[in-house]
């Protein structure tokens, strides 16, 4: 098992907690009872290439950083992962912006996702030398 080669970088460790947060976010920010088909979080994966001179830290640092300023969503959690052979991050963010959920205007249609990915290449990708196919 590579798994303890995982490093969380945001938020707990396990998904119980990462649960318990959900919930009292939700419940700070006054959500009514969400309805069964509800977005109840978004996850973003940022990857790297299994050999890169990267400095992988600072990159998902970096994404980690970009996900909070692009997103406005508070962070559940964030894990590097270096137990398979591309190294990649999971970013989980509770789609709770001023005391709504809103999971599908967070990532829209295919417009949006385009500016997500011009956003993120402008902010972080391009500054370590990736190309946008």
């Amino acid at each position: 098992m590579r798994s303890c080669k995982n490093r969380t970088i945001a938020g707990p460790e396990s998904a119980d907690q990462i649960e318990q947060l959900s919930e009292r976010l939700m419940l700070e920010g006054k959500v009514p009872k969400l309805r069964k088909d509800a977005v109840r979080g978004i996850e973003i994966v940022f990857s790297l290439p299994p050999v890169s001179a990267i400095d992988n830290a600072a990159f998902f640092a970096d994404s980690l950083e970009w996900s909070r300023q692009y997103f406005k969503a508070p962070v559940l959690s964030a894990v590097i992962h270096n137990d398979e052979a591309a190294p990649h991050c999971h970013v989980l963010l509770l789609p709770l912006i001023d005391g709504r959920m809103v999971g599908s205007d967070l990532m829209g249609g295919r417009k949006r996702l385009q500016d997500i990915q011009i956003s993120f290449f402008e902010q972080v990708g391009g500054r370590y030398g990736l190309v946008r196919p």
